[in-house]
């Protein structure tokens, strides 16, 4: 199955063999249809779910066999609870777990089996907090680490001290991609950068007007 998040009309299920789409809209009154018609990300966790970010109704999970989808919304008086309905980011680990990044609150960890949401915030007086709470994409790389990419640059989680080593770039971060070992960078304004863990350095690549095999442009929308 093919999965189609739009910007105001909800999600398009296609199936690539029949080339016909099931659409999943918000349905006023139904708790169990999509919380929002406008999708931003999906992930999918080892047990099989589908997991659905909103840009102002915040995640959901959808269950195959009923068709349905269950919620989960920021609360202000619960600290377990998402730390925004508005999610940019989202990236299932194989323990079954969810890492849920959202755009100025900061990145989350849900337990799927107790439905409780980790936070992880940036905190001015902590070097070792995310470096910012706007989130805009995640990836793990081959050694299982957790990168966060984001307005303000880029994130490794140290998996057992629950820190962040930082590495601030001078524009946000819009896509991550891993050709092996290599870690790529695109961002808005600031080009392409490569970080080799070898060496635990970056290479930039940018405009060159006297090199015609340069990068064209500066702002990197996606990578692959």
């Amino acid at each position: 199955m093919i999965w189609i998040g739009t910007l105001s009309a909800g999600i398009n299920k296609l199936n690539p063999g029949s080339l016909q789409f099931r659409t999943y809209r918000n349905e006023a009154g139904d708790p169990g249809s999509l919380p929002s018609n406008h999708v931003g990300a999906f992930a999918e966790t080892s047990d099989g779910a589908m997991w659905v970010g909103t840009w102002e109704n915040g995640l959901a999970r959808f269950d195959p066999l009923t068709g349905k989808f269950t919620s989960y919304r920021h609360d202000s008086e619960d600290s377990k609870s998402i730390s925004s309905d508005l999610v940019m980011s989202l990236l299932g680990e194989p323990d079954g777990s969810l890492w849920v990044g959202t755009l100025g609150s900061g990145l989350n960890h849900l337990d799927v089996a107790s439905g409780v949401f980790t936070r992880y915030q940036n905190d001015p007086a902590n070097a070792a907090s995310v470096l910012d709470d706007r989130i805009t994409a995640l990836l793990i790389d081959g050694e299982a680490r957790l990168w966060v990419a984001s307005m303000a640059g880029l994130s490794r989680l140290d998996p057992i001290a629950k820190t962040f080593i930082n590495y601030p770039l001078d524009a946000p971060v819009v896509d991550l991609e891993l050709i092996g070992d290599t870690l790529w960078i695109g961002t808005w304004g600031g080009g392409l950068h490569r970080y080799d863990p070898t060496n635990q350095r970056f290479t930039r690549y940018t405009p060159d007007p006297r090199n015609p095999d340069s990068l064209s442009h500066p702002l990197v929308t996606d990578l692959v």
